[in-house]
């Protein structure tokens, strides 16, 4: 993860790296990846995608039942309000959460 986070975060570093997962929603993504791989007879194709959250602890978001949820996200972004990804780091860093001793 800190390979793949350092190619793409514009000169940025990790201080730590903390997986934080939602038992119930990766068990549903699960079944939907066995799912598609039985459908289409080959493994699907799966991509890390990065997403910050500037104002949002969060843990409201990865213990809420739905995951990543747009009433969240905030009404400046370009194309209106919802959840966004970005397929490099460096674009999410910007709208990362801070830490409780201010740094993002």
């Amino acid at each position: 993860m800190e390979t793949i986070f350092n190619s793409s975060s514009g000169g940025r570093s990790l201080k730590a790296v903390q997986i934080v997962q939602n038992l119930p929603l990766w068990l549903k993504y699960q079944n939907e990846v066995k799912r598609l791989r039985d459908k289409l007879g080959k493994q699907p194709a799966v991509q890390l995608l990065w997403h910050g959250t500037r104002n949002t602890d969060p843990a409201i978001i990865y213990e809420g039942e739905d995951g990543l949820d747009m009433r969240y996200g905030g009404e400046g972004c370009m194309w209106g309000k919802a959840v966004y990804f970005a397929v490099n780091a460096s674009y999410s860093v910007g709208y990362s959460f801070p830490t409780p001793n201010g740094s993002r």
